[in-house]
């Protein structure tokens, strides 16, 4: 699911995250009006890294693909939410950009890494937290 869904549903499994010691953080591309916007229609409070420039992407090894951000996964992912008669919010950023999950220990090691195959390809906060876990 796109990074809106997905960040609505780690919102969700916040306390989960924090019972488990972990806080969660968002970076992003997007900047101005148009993360303003994002911030107002999610209501969501996590930390906000900005990152205009798409170095942690880039040091992160996040690629950008047109290909794989209009697959048919994506474009069923859209088409489902208008005929349930949801509007489509507009972003500013990079539509080609692909995410991923990364969590990282309190000495800055990275012990989670999860790249997106396309915008629908998110894991689940409880397969997050099931690996923490299990690294635990």
């Amino acid at each position: 699911m796109p990074c809106r869904e997905h960040a609505l549903q780690l919102q969700s499994a916040q306390p989960e995250f924090e019972q488990n010691g972990i806080s969660i953080a968002l970076v992003t591309f997007e900047e101005g009006h148009w993360l303003d916007r994002w911030r107002e229609t999610t209501q969501i409070h996590f930390t906000i890294l900005l990152d205009p420039q798409k170095n942690l992407y880039q040091a992160f090894g996040l690629q950008r693909s047109i290909r794989r951000t209009w697959n048919l996964p994506t474009l069923w992912f859209y088409a489902q939410k208008l005929l349930r008669g949801e509007k489509l919010i507009a972003t500013g950023g990079d539509l080609h950009q692909l995410g991923g999950d990364f969590i990282l220990d309190q000495h800055g090691q990275i012990v989670l890494v999860y790249y997106s195959h396309d915008p629908t390809d998110r894991p689940q906060p409880n397969t997050l937290l099931q690996s923490i876990q299990l690294k635990g």
